[in-house]
C-alpha cells in the first residue's frame, strides 16, 4: 500500500491546478532533485507494516475469525458560528445647497412664503415691511408664519392669510372672538375692557369664553356677549349666584335681606331641603322661608333661622302642635293620657270651646277637662225666636258662642255652634234683637285687617279674627276667640266670618244676650 506525506499530496494538487489553468510551462515546472525527494511516496515493506494481530495497542482479531468492528467516525468539536460580516453603510446623499433667494418676497413650490436678502439668504424673525409686521420661523428656514403662531420669546400672536401680523382689539378669527393688543400680542387669560370682565382661554389661543368656564379651582359664567356675570344668572333653567367676584356661590348666600341655599352644583334650592338633621323650606323665590308656610295642602312654621319646627310652638298668643313631620295638627290630639283639641287655625283650644255643637272645657294648659250640653240650651232658647228669612243667629256672650239656626219659629234646627270673641267688658258688645244688613270682605283697624265682615247693628258686625294687613288671610296676629276680646263686634275664626258672609242673608234676625 502507498502512502504520501499531506506536504507532497497538497504540491500535487497544487500543480494539477496550474496546468489545467496553462497559466505556467511544464519546464518551468520541472522539480528539482532534492523537491522532488520530499514529495516522493514512501513505500511501506512488508517488514515495517504492523499485523493487525500485533501492535502495541492495536485491536487483535478475534478468535472466532470475525471481521473486527469499525471504529466510529471521529465527531468534531462545534466551533463559533463566525460573525457574519456586516452589509455596508452607503454614504448618504449630499445635501444640495438650496438656490439663492431674490431679493424681498419669495414664493417657494410648497406655496409658501420666504424673504430674501440681498445677500441670497433667507430672512428670519420679524420683518416690517410695508407698513406690517411679518414673522419669518427662524425654525422653519424663514417660512412665512399665518394664522397662530409664537415668536421666539413664546408671545402668541395672529397673522392673516397674506402674513400680516394683526392688532388692535377685538377680532372675530374662525368665528370666535379674540383680544389682540397694540403690540399684536393674543391676549389671555382674564381682560378687563370697558368694565366688564372677560375669560380669554390659554388654552385655546386666547377664544372668548361663553357660558360656564373653570378658572383656578372656581366657576364662572360668561355671558352671550362673553362679559363675566355677577349676581342671579339663570342657566339651563336653574337659577344660579355669582359673588362679585365672579365665582359661583354654593351653600347658604343672603341676598336683599333673604336667605338663599344653593347647591354644590351651585344651583339654586326650592322646596324642601335637609341638612343634617334639620328640615328648611325654599319659597319657588328660592328665599328661605321662616313663619307659617303652607306645602302640600298642610301648614308647617319655620323657626326664624328657617329650620322646620316640631312639637309644641307658642305664636301670635296661642300654641301650636307640630307633629313630627313638621305638619302642623288640627283637631283631637292625644299626648300621653291626655287629650288637646286644635282648633281648625291650629290655634290650642282653652277655656269653653264648641265642637261638634257641643261644648268642652280646657285647662289654662289645653288639656280637656269635660263638656257640657250648650247645644240643647241654645236650641231651647232659639224655639221662641221668629226670623223673616229661614236663619236665625244667637249670640251668647257670657259663653262666648255663636249658634246658627236655620227653619221656622219652633222648629229651628242648631246648624253651627262656634267659639267667639264678644266685646270686652269696657267695650262690650250690643245686645238685644236685630237684623243683618250690610256686608264687605274687609277693613282695617289701626294695624290689624278684619275679612268677611258682617253688619248687624251701627258699627257693630260679625268679622274674621284679626290679621296683619295683607292683602289676603295669611299672617295672623290674634286668632283668640272663647274670651271677650273685642271692642264691640263679635269675631269669629275666619272660615267661621266667611260662613255667615256666604250663607246668612240680609234681614236674618240677630238675638244677643
Amino acid at each position: 500500500m502507498e502512502k504520501r506525506s499531506l506536504a507532497g499530496r497538497a504540491a500535487a494538487i497544487a500543480l494539477s491546478a496550474l496546468l489545467a489553468a496553462g497559466g505556467v510551462s511544464a519546464s518551468a515546472l520541472a522539480p528539482t532533485a532534492e523537491a522532488w525527494a520530499d514529495t516522493a511516496p514512501v513505500v511501506e515493506t512488508p517488514e515495517d507494516a504492523v499485523s493487525p494481530s500485533e501492535g502495541a495497542g492495536g485491536a487483535a482479531a478475534p478468535a472466532d475469525g470475525t471481521a473486527p468492528e469499525p471504529n466510529p467516525e471521529p465527531t468534531p468539536d462545534p466551533g463559533p458560528a463566525p460573525e457574519p460580516e456586516p452589509e455596508p453603510v452607503p454614504s448618504p446623499e449630499p445635501t444640495p445647497k438650496p438656490e439663492p433667494l431674490k431679493a424681498g418676497w419669495n414664493k417657494m413650490a410648497d406655496g409658501t412664503w420666504r424673504y430674501g436678502n440681498a445677500d441670497g439668504s433667507a430672512r428670519t424673525g420679524w420683518l416690517k415691511t410695508g407698513g406690517s409686521w411679518y414673522w419669518l420661523d427662524p425654525q422653519r428656514e424663514g417660512i412665512m408664519a399665518t394664522g397662530f403662531f409664537r415668536d421666539s420669546a413664546g408671545g402668541l400672536y395672529y397673522a392673516s392669510g397674506s402674513g400680516a401680523m394683526q392688532s388692535g382689539g377685538w377680532k372675530k378669527i374662525g368665528g370666535t372672538w379674540r383680544y389682540l393688543a397694540a403690540s399684536g400680542a393674543v391676549r389671555t387669560g382674564w381682560l378687563k375692557d370697558k368694565g366688564s370682565w372677560y375669560w380669554l382661554d390659554p388654552a385655546d389661543n386666547g377664544k372668548m369664553a361663553t357660558g360656564w368656564a373653570e378658572v383656578g379651582g372656581k366657576w364662572y359664567y360668561l355671558k352671550g356677549s362673553g362679559a363675566m356675570a355677577i349676581g342671579w344668572q339663570k342657566s339651563g333653567g336653574k337659577w344660579y349666584y355669582l359673588n362679585g367676584s365672579g365665582s359661583m356661590a354654593t351653600g347658604w348666600k343672603k341676598v336683599g335681606g333673604s336667605w338663599y341655599y344653593l347647591r354644590e352644583s351651585g344651583a339654586m334650592a326650592t322646596g324642601w331641603l335637609q341638612l343634617g338633621d334639620k328640615w328648611y323650606y325654599l319659597k319657588g323665590s328660592g328665599a328661605m322661608a321662616t313663619g307659617w308656610q303652607k306645602s302640600g295642602g298642610k301648614w308647617y312654621y319655620l323657626n326664624g333661622s328657617g329650620s322646620m319646627a316640631t312639637g309644641w310652638k307658642k305664636v301670635g298668643g296661642s300654641w301650636y302642635y307640630l307633629r313630627e313631620s313638621g305638619a302642623m295638627a288640627t283637631g283631637w290630639l292625644q299626648l300621653g293620657d291626655k287629650w288637646y283639641y286644635l282648633k281648625s287655625s291650629g290655634a290650642m283650644a282653652t277655656g269653653t270651646c264648641s265642637i261638634g255643637n257641643k261644648t268642652h272645657y280646657f285647662n289654662g294648659s289645653g288639656v280637656w277637662t269635660g263638656s257640657d250640653n250648650t247645644d240643647e240650651l241654645f236650641t231651647k232658647w232659639a224655639q221662641p225666636e221668629s226670623s223673616a228669612t229661614g236663619w236665625l243667629v244667637l249670640v251668647d256672650t257670657n259663653r262666648c258662642k255663636v249658634g246658627v239656626f236655620s227653619g221656622s219659629k219652633n222648629n229651628w234646627k242648631l246648624q253651627k255652634l262656634w267659639d267667639c270673641a264678644p266685646g270686652k267688658s269696657s267695650t262690650p258688645t250690643v245686645k238685644g234683637r236685630f237684623t243683618v244688613q250690610s256686608k264687605g270682605y274687609y277693613f282695617d283697624s289701626q294695624n290689624a285687617r278684619c275679612f268677611y265682615y258682617t253688619q248687624f247693628h251701627g258699627n257693630y258686625l260679625f268679622h274674621s279674627v284679626l290679621y296683619y294687613q295683607n292683602s289676603t288671610p295669611s299672617a295672623i296676629m290674634d286668632g283668640r276667640v272663647g274670651m271677650p276680646l273685642s271692642h264691640g263686634c263679635v269675631r269669629l275664626e275666619v272660615q267661621n266670618a266667611k260662613w255667615i258672609y256666604d250663607t246668612i242673608p240680609r234681614g236674618t234676625k240677630v238675638y244677643i244676650w
